[in-house]
Formats: C-alpha cells, structure tokens, sequence
C-alpha cells in the first residue's frame, strides 16, 4: 500500500544540518530537476518522521495494555533494540513475534540476538514546488529558492533585571555578557507545501496496517510537529495522508479525522491488543534468545 502524505507548514519549520557559531543552516541536499539542473533544496529527513512514528506507537500499544516493560524491550520498542551477541536467524521465533507483535514486525529491529526486518519505508519530506515536480508529481508555480529565510532571536539575561537580581541572587550581581547572546537560524517558511511517500509492503497484513495507523494516530492527536524547535513554536503543520482505495487521514486545527476503512484498520489493531492485556507472557518471545543460540 502507498501512501501519499501532503503537509502544510503553520509555523517556521527548522530541522538542522549543521551549527556553526550561533547560526544554525537548514538541512539541504542535492538532487536533480525536472530539466536536469543539479540543485540543492531544504528536505525534512524521514528518519525524523519514522522515529516519532515509532515513538507513538509504542506508547500506544503500552498505554492500551497498562503495562511497564524492561529496558530492552523499551529500546526495542522505541528505539528499534540492538544486537547483544553474534546475530542468528530463528524462522519460528522470528514467525512468533511477527504473529505477536505486529507494531515489531511493521517497524523490525534488533530483537535479542537477531534482526528483523520491518515491513515499512518512510520517505523524506520534499517542498512542493517548480523544481520537484519529476518526484512529487505536482505542478507548483513556486521555486525552491523562496523557501528559506533567517531568524534571528536573542538568549536573554535575565539576570540583568535588578528586581529578579535583587530578589533571588545572594550575591552582588556583575554582568556577564556571556549570559547573553543572539543566535540565527535559517527556516522553512510558513505555508509551505511538502510532500511524502509511506510504502506498507506487500506482505502487510491487517494488524500491521493498524499498527502503523495507531502510531500515525498517537502522533498527530498528540500535537505533532516536525523538525526541532518545537519549545518555540516552530514545527507546527496540517496534513492529508491519502492511504488510495481505503480513504483519507486527516490532521487540521490539531485534530485528526478518520475515513471509516482506515478507522477499521485501527479498531481490529486495538482490538487485538486488548485481547493480550492480561497476558504475562506476551512479551516473552522479545525477551528470550532463540532456539539455535541455545543449543550452543
């Protein structure tokens, strides 16, 4: 299933490449355009969408079942795990957790002592305009080169105020020019249209779609945003993920709407999970090694 995700940006959006000094440049790379130009244009990183994705939906899953879990299966839930010996393959262990734990089998990871693959790819976020038309497929008559402006804000002293110095400092206070400092950032301008593809493979079955829509779900009604920043006010955005013949997903005002085939997808995903809440067991299979690491 592809899924085709349109954003629009409601506040300046940052997500950083690099700081130097006190200024902070906006991620960019190069690709090719439509008439063969190489250029370099502002993308938000799919990795930073797959891991707030990840994040939603294992706090989904642990707030339905009112459970705490160790720390691995928190990396591996949230994180993704890591490998803590040599990697061996167990086709019944790795069927189990399949079977089990849908939001693991979407996402994969590192699950004691072997790797599995995860039935989703993210794409980056691109600007929706002129130059991108050969990977969105939307006419814009907007270039790229309007999209990024600089910020500029100043880290206040606070301590320079004499009825907070006096009140709440139990010295004679002498001002430091350090404790002040103007930094600049170079942003993604309010209104801006970006576009995505989120590929659920072949192999997806029902639960894992309603895995990925519960994690999708958590995050948005969760006042989502993208890039950094987002303490002050950046990040903020609005958008439609069109998941083709079963409808839309919906995210306007910080609210999220649901077309019902979509909103099945994640009632039988819910419901699944439910079923396992009193289970003590059901996160065993992600705690032990598999059967060929214990035979040795």
């Amino acid at each position: 299933m592809k899924i085709t995700a349109t954003y629009t940006t409601k506040s300046p959006l940052s997500q950083i490449k690099e700081s130097v000094s006190n200024y902070s440049s906006f991620n960019q790379i190069k690709i090719f355009d439509e008439n063969n130009n190489l250029i370099e244009i502002p993308i938000i990183t799919a990795n930073s969408v797959r891991g707030a994705l990840r994040n939603a939906g294992a706090e989904y899953l642990l707030t339905l079942l009112d459970k705490k879990v160790n720390k691995n299966i928190f990396h591996l839930l949230f994180s993704g795990g890591a490998i803590s010996s040599s990697i061996i393959n167990d086709v019944d262990k790795a069927i189990e957790i399949r079977e089990k734990h849908p939001l693991v089998s979407l996402f994969g990871g590192a699950v004691s002592d072997m790797m599995m693959s995860g039935k989703i790819n993210i794409g980056n976020l691109y600007p929706i305009v002129r130059e991108t038309k050969n990977i969105t497929n939307i006419k814009s008559e907007v270039s790229y080169k309007t999209l990024l402006s600089d910020m500029q804000a100043i880290k206040k002293d606070d301590a320079k105020d004499e009825k907070l110095n006096k009140k709440y400092i139990n010295e004679e206070y002498v001002f430091d020019s350090k404790q002040q400092m103007i930094y600049e950032t170079e942003y993604l301008t309010v209104g801006t249209k970006l576009f995505q593809e989120i590929i659920l493979k072949e192999n997806c079955n029902e639960l894992e779609i309603g895995a990925f829509v519960s994690s999708l779900w958590n995050w948005l009604k969760n006042d989502a945003t993208l890039g950094g920043k987002s303490n002050v006010g950046f990040g903020k955005f609005e958008a439609t993920f069109d998941f083709e013949f079963f409808g839309k997903l919906y995210y306007f005002d910080n609210k999220v709407a649901i077309d019902e085939a979509i909103e099945k997808f994640l009632n039988k995903y819910t419901d699944f999970i439910k079923e396992n809440k009193d289970k003590d067991d059901y996160f065993d299979c992600l705690n032990s090694k598999n059967q060929a690491a214990r035979k040795k």
